[in-house]
């Protein structure tokens, strides 16, 4: 059994090292600290395709497998870049699933360079939720019983919301009541289609993780401590 990555993974994984390394330098991620997010490398992402990389051919994307998804995600946090990548993927995977115009607007919106997120938890209860990548975000997929919403991102912020440098917003159980949904489906189908972008959300921020582990710059760095990651 060959378990080598192939020419298109290799080529795939060193285009993305290469922009991270350009584009995600110490200065440019304390820069983005506060936000989380770096809107320039971001558009640089998108430029590459790398925001369609899981969405199907028929909707604009490049159709590669979690596999594929996994080796950007790990070049990501080996780089500390700061933007939503392990939130994006799965979104647009999901979106390209549901048959609404809403979702397809969302979609679409996507394929221009927005970037929607989603909470990897159901909001069925009163218990608050951490909205990853949301400070950014155009809108937030959520899931409520088996019905999928999108929040609005310019209403998320206008709460007095804990937020964190890594753009995430924590919002309680109230001031997610409060907000205006955009229904996007409720099934079976939805409902499994969600879950199922929860676990792929899990598994990117997984290899993330693995790459911010072999971060040159994670115990020392001659400039000093980026962020909260080297220093402490």
């Amino acid at each position: 059994m060959d378990l080598a990555f192939s020419e298109e993974q290799q080529l795939l994984r060193d285009t993305c090292a290469r922009l991270f390394a350009s584009e995600s330098s110490p200065a440019r991620i304390r820069a983005a600290e506060a936000s989380g997010f770096d809107a320039e490398l971001w558009q640089h992402a998108v430029e590459l395709g790398i925001n369609l990389l899981r969405t199907p051919a028929a909707h604009g994307g490049s159709d590669m497998g979690l596999l594929e998804a996994a080796l950007v995600a790990e070049e990501a946090g080996r780089h500390l870049a700061s933007i939503p990548l392990a939130e994006i993927l799965p979104v647009a995977h999901l979106l390209a699933q549901l048959e609404s115009p809403e979702a397809r607007i969302l979609l679409e919106r996507i394929q221009q360079g927005a970037v929607v997120t989603l909470a990897p938890c159901p909001i069925d209860d009163a218990t608050p939720r951490l909205l990853p990548g949301a400070r950014a975000a155009e809108a937030v997929l959520v899931l409520k019983g088996k019905q999928v919403f999108a929040l609005s991102g310019a209403a998320l912020r206008s709460q007095q919301a804990t937020l964190s440098n890594d753009g995430s917003i924590l919002l309680d159980a109230g001031q997610l009541a409060s907000l205006e949904r955009t229904h996007l489906a409720s099934s079976d189908t939805a409902h499994s289609a969600f879950l199922a972008a929860v676990e792929e959300w899990k598994l990117l921020k997984a290899a993330t993780l693995v790459g911010l582990e072999q971060l040159p710059f994670f115990h020392c760095s001659e400039e000093g401590a980026v962020g909260g990651v080297a220093g402490g």
